[in-house]
């Protein structure tokens, strides 16, 4: 039973699909607490069929009454609660921007995703993401996309909190092709620096590890 006014969220004890939905909270100064399953049995045989969510699947965020599943939802979930409707497009036109990049992003981590789980051949799949023009052509799209701007659609949005985790994967496991697209390395850079971002990467809560290979 989760305690009156606790929210609770849900995942593995790595980055994955949660590190937007951290930062977020992190930043909008939501206290939660963690479930970390670190036996998949745990989940799979007992959470996924015990928490009665309509589409079972982690991350989850459990919230009183209300059971949010899929990150994307959460994403969106989050900010309303803070009464922050501005972190997902105050108008119309300005959630329209927000969705096309969102969704422009989510396409770039399934991608990774896939090749993260591709165990032995990660680093051959990863180079042929590269040497194919996949992921240069992505991070083009975005490097062009914040030009003259700090942020994506010229607003602090859940689209930039998704971009930070895409551009601090390529950080990592690519460095030299990210180097090639300056917005995006001024981007991370100024992102890191929001001192609610920075205080959550300093704390125990911040998962380094994207995914069980490295």
């Amino acid at each position: 039973m989760t305690p009156p006014g606790e929210l609770i969220l849900g995942y593995w004890p790595i980055r994955g699909r949660c590190g937007a939905i951290r930062n977020l909270l992190a930043y909008l100064n939501i206290p939660y607490k963690a479930k970390l399953y670190y036996d998949m049995d745990e989940w799979f045989e007992k959470d996924k069929k015990d928490l009665k969510l309509d589409f079972p699947n982690i991350p989850y965020i459990i919230d009183g009454n209300k059971k949010i599943t899929e990150s994307q939802a959460i994403l969106h979930y989050i900010p309303l609660k803070a009464g922050r409707k501005d972190l997902i497009g105050s108008s119309d036109d300005k959630f329209i921007q927000v969705q096309i990049c969102l969704h422009a992003l989510a396409e770039v981590g399934h991608e990774m995703k896939t090749v993260w789980y591709s165990g032995k051949d990660f680093k051959k799949n990863l180079e042929k993401l590269i040497l194919e023009g996949y992921l240069p052509n992505k991070l083009e799209n975005f490097n062009k996309k914040l030009e003259g701007k700090e942020w994506l659609t010229g607003f602090l949005s859940i689209a930039d909190f998704q971009l930070y985790e895409t551009v601090e994967m390529m950080g990592e496991i690519a460095p030299e092709l990210l180097e090639q697209f300056p917005n995006l390395v001024c981007f991370r850079k100024r992102f890191s620096e929001i001192p609610a971002i920075k205080a959550f990467r300093q704390s125990k809560g911040f998962k380094k590890i994207w995914y069980p290979l490295l």
